[in-house]
């Protein structure tokens, strides 16, 4: 297969692709003996050990880390072929104060996977393969998985990272815009276990409604006795007990707000409504 001309104008070397690899997460990680504080976790991946990236490490915290930071390598196309035995290694250690600094942490364990036996060389440029990898503590015993994505990409996805790849064969793209969208890693077929590790590792909660005070309630909705239908009026009690006013203006004001936000997060489409009840 031909590399891209994008990688032409790049300056690389004939023979060499960029090579993307996805730090995704990881899962049923055993903390080193000695631990006293929540496991933080951060990965140290390397094709050449003359030169290492890392990630940051995880915020969560805990033995299932999620890290989704990606990497950028050059590598020479003999090493993509499937009888090559060039790999990536993955490192992953424990960082009990929340940073990072080679050899100064525990080795929790380390994963390896071969270039060759993931086809890359024919799969379509930026179409990631994603799979799990054994993390092998340093007994040798294999103890969590480290989950992964690799990829063959036609370019660096900034000028920036084209430039710090003309000085260094290994680039990190932590901060920089996806060269593949979020959405075909998310939509690839992987495991349930992985897929379950990404959502607790990216939870979406509903926004919290708005709550206006009675006061600009009051000022955005104009009292009309032929509102329509589809309009909420504010009906101010006609007594003259000040607070007791306002307390009910409060819970009709809550009831109302969280009537349309269960209707919207419920159906999609439809707001329910409750108008206030005025006292007598």
């Amino acid at each position: 297969m031909e590399a891209p001309d994008e990688e032409a104008g790049l300056g690389l070397p004939e023979g060499e692709r960029l090579l993307e690899v996805t730090i995704i997460s990881a899962q049923g990680l055993k903390p080193p003996s000695g631990l006293r504080r929540r496991l933080q976790a951060y990965a140290v991946a390397w094709v050449d050990t003359a030169h290492r990236l890392q990630t940051q490490p995880d915020r969560s915290g805990g033995p299932d880390p999620a890290w989704h930071e990606r990497f950028l390598f050059r590598v020479h196309e003999a090493a993509l072929a499937e009888d090559s035995r060039a790999a990536v290694t993955v490192e992953i250690y424990a960082s009990p104060n929340g940073a990072w600094h080679i050899g100064g942490d525990s080795l929790i364990g380390s994963a390896r996977f071969l270039l060759g036996d993931n086809c890359l060389l024919s799969r379509p440029v930026g179409s990631p393969a994603m799979f799990a990898v054994g993390v092998r503590r340093p007994s040798g015993r294999v103890h969590g998985l480290l989950n992964v994505a690799a990829s063959l990409v036609a370019a660096p996805p900034s000028p920036a990272a084209s430039h710090a790849l003309s000085f260094s064969p290994a680039v990190s793209l932590s901060g920089l815009p996806p060269a593949v969208a979020i959405s075909s890693l998310s939509t690839a077929p992987i495991s349930g276990r992985v897929l379950r590790v990404l959502n607790r590792a990216h939870p979406t909660p509903p926004p919290s409604p708005k709550v206006l005070t009675p006061k600009k309630l009051q000022a955005s909705v104009k009292p009309n006795n032929k509102g329509s239908d589809n309009q909420q009026v504010a009906v101010k009690p006609s007594n003259n007990r000040e607070d007791d006013a306002s307390d009910q203006e409060g819970e009709d004001e809550n009831t109302y707000m969280g009537g349309a936000f269960a209707g919207i997060f419920s159906s999609g489409v439809g707001i329910a409504r409750r108008s206030p009840s005025p006292r007598h």
